[in-house]
């Protein structure tokens, strides 16, 4: 499946909320929960909020909240939204409630580079973002192929320093520059940065797999991976599922279980 149309398929499942189970097997009653979106790939919401928050391929946030809705963040301004360029993630910092602190992947316009950034807002309970605030943590250049830019965010559950950024391999199809393999590019991968500082940019976890490693980068925490456009923790267990979109006849899910100190090769395009 295209990793565009895999990633609008799926949009519905994010808004529909599933109301009780009918009397019979198996059916269910959908209920819309949200119109008036455009492009929106991915819902999400800080521990301990009242808050329901939308992403918007196009470069919006908006907060939802009792049937009402606020444009938390605009930077479409900023943003490239080709094939599979875009606002591409949101992570609450796992303090948001006392820090306001949250993380953006997006495909910057001007550049094609991805960019991740912090924001800050004050007070967390506001609806609105000061783009000021603004605070660049990492930025990697892409090819000019429009496809396979993963962008996902988030933190493992207990872990409050430490961002996990998924890559993908900037290739259109069977990764002709073999960037997923590559060791000393971020293309194809999953990263892992601390994030914990006051100021932008980061620093490497001194635990990180290949933090000694000579051919390969320190952010590194796996390689080998096609698109991970949507991996996730488990909030109970802390295991960490990366969806990774396939080629042809098959899609990948790879599992990494909590307390695993990472460093795996998932296989592509070897296999």
């Amino acid at each position: 499946m295209h990793p565009s149309s895999s990633r609008r398929l799926a949009v519905p499942a994010f808004l529909l909320c599933l109301a009780a189970m009918a009397s019979g097997a198996h059916a269910f009653h959908g209920k819309v929960w949200a119109t008036g979106l455009t492009l929106p790939l991915f819902v999400t919401a800080p521990r301990g909020e009242g808050r329901v928050f939308v992403v918007e391929q196009t470069g919006a946030i908006k907060a939802f909240k009792g049937g009402k809705m606020a444009v938390f963040l605009d930077i479409s301004d900023m943003i490239n939204t080709g094939e599979s360029a875009g606002l591409l993630g949101l992570a609450f910092d796992p303090a948001y409630k006392e820090n306001g602190r949250f993380y953006v992947d997006y495909v910057e316009r001007d550049t094609l580079d991805t960019v991740v950034a912090r924001y800050t807002v004050t007070p967390p309970s506001s609806n609105h973002v000061d783009p000021g605030t603004r605070q660049e943590i990492l930025r990697y250049p892409q090819p000019s192929n429009p496809s396979h830019r993963g962008g996902w965010l988030a933190f493992r559950p207990g872990d409050a320093r430490d961002l996990y950024i998924s890559t993908g391999d900037g290739s259109l199809a069977y990764d002709e520059f073999n960037n997923a393999q590559n060791g000393k590019v971020f293309l194809g991968k999953i990263l892992r940065v601390d994030v914990s500082g006051a100021g932008a940019g980061y620093t490497i976890p001194a635990d990180n797999p290949f933090i000694d490693a000579p051919h390969r980068r320190p952010e590194l925490w796996a390689l080998g991976l096609r698109n991970p456009f949507r991996p996730s923790f488990d909030r109970a267990s802390g295991n960490f599922w990366i969806a990774d979109v396939g080629q042809d006849t098959r899609e990948e899910i790879d599992f990494d279980a909590a307390g695993d100190p990472g460093g795996h090769n998932y296989g592509w395009r070897l296999r």
